[in-house]
């Protein structure tokens, strides 16, 4: 197995890491391990997801709101992703009710 490191998203890449987008396009794995910050949330997305191989499993490992859980149950539905598994979902947002 060769493990990949991506760079932060929009930043070059230093030393043993590659290019954000370049980790979906390559993996067979795509394993989620970040800390849920302003910087990471919404981080992958519809776009990002289209980028990964058709036969590729998206592990969430991190917090939930780092990947869209929406566009993931898409790319699932409509077979553009092999698989996932998660660990954890976004909190629910409080709701107001009119009293």
């Amino acid at each position: 197995m060769k493990v990949l490191v991506a760079e932060r998203k929009g930043a070059r890449p230093r030393l043993g890491r590659i290019p954000f987008h370049e980790v979906f396009e390559r993996s067979d794995l795509l394993a989620v391990l970040c800390p849920l910050t302003a910087e990471t949330h919404g981080l992958i997305g519809a776009a990002e997801i289209d980028e990964v191989k058709r036969d590729a499993l998206l592990i969430n490992c991190a917090r939930g709101g780092i990947v869209d859980e929406f566009a993931l149950a898409e790319a699932l539905a409509q077979r553009r992703i092999g698989g996932a598994g998660i660990d954890s979902l976004r909190p629910n947002r409080p709701t107001t009710s009119a009293r």
